[in-house]
């Protein structure tokens, strides 16, 4: 067994190109980080950052019109500052259901963040969760983001309901919702910028 091991190991070394080594070497690495339950999140998440594509927007007959009923939903920031949708009329609003714990919505934060700093003064970025003000603060001092994070305060209003994270909305000054997108998304997008910049201008 050992002389069989030793033969083929030989031929691997003999037949394999270089870059072929290179690959196996990286693909071997991989697995293993998978198997490690500390870097497994992060592996999902950098692989998940570089599959994701900008999200399309809906067509016109396909925005639902965020009701009065649901603008008066209620949040509160982790700061303590309390605030409902009716509070922001006027203005684009992007929302986004996410956690700490999902790797999905961990991937897609780079994108935001670069996104909100772009738009932070014309742009009312709404990141929604129910876990503990003091897991939030603590990821994002960790990860050195500076987001808007809010807690959920009473039940989501129906057309914001979501089954899976993250899960995100964009609605316009006129109350539609004109993105609806669940999975992680490319955010800071030439496209996304387009269509804010349309909705800030009118």
């Amino acid at each position: 067994m050992i002389e069989y091991i030793r033969r083929k190991w030989t031929n691997y070394k003999n037949e394999k190109s270089l870059f072929g080594k290179i690959s196996d070497a990286v693909f071997v690495l991989f697995l293993i980080a998978i198997l490690i339950p500390a870097s497994r999140k992060e592996i999902s998440s950098f692989a998940i950052r570089i599959i994701s594509t900008s999200p399309g927007t809906l067509k016109p007959d396909e925005q639902k019109t965020v009701s009065y009923e649901a603008l008066q939903w209620r949040l509160i920031s982790i700061e303590g500052k309390e605030v409902q949708l009716s509070d922001f009329k006027g203005k684009p609003v992007f929302i986004n259901f996410w956690a700490t714990w999902c790797p999905p919505c961990v991937a897609e934060l780079p994108e935001i963040s670069d996104l909100y700093q772009s738009y932070r003064d014309e742009v009312v970025f709404l990141l929604i969760t129910d876990e503990s003000a003091e897991t939030v603060r603590n990821f994002m001092k960790q990860k050195n983001y500076d987001l808007p994070v809010y807690i959920i305060q009473s039940s989501v209003p129906n057309i914001f309901g979501t089954n899976s994270i993250p899960a995100t909305f964009v609605v316009s000054p006129e109350n539609k919702i004109v993105i609806e997108k669940r999975g992680a998304a490319k955010w800071n997008s030439d496209s996304m910028h387009t269509l804010l910049d349309g909705m800030i201008k009118k």
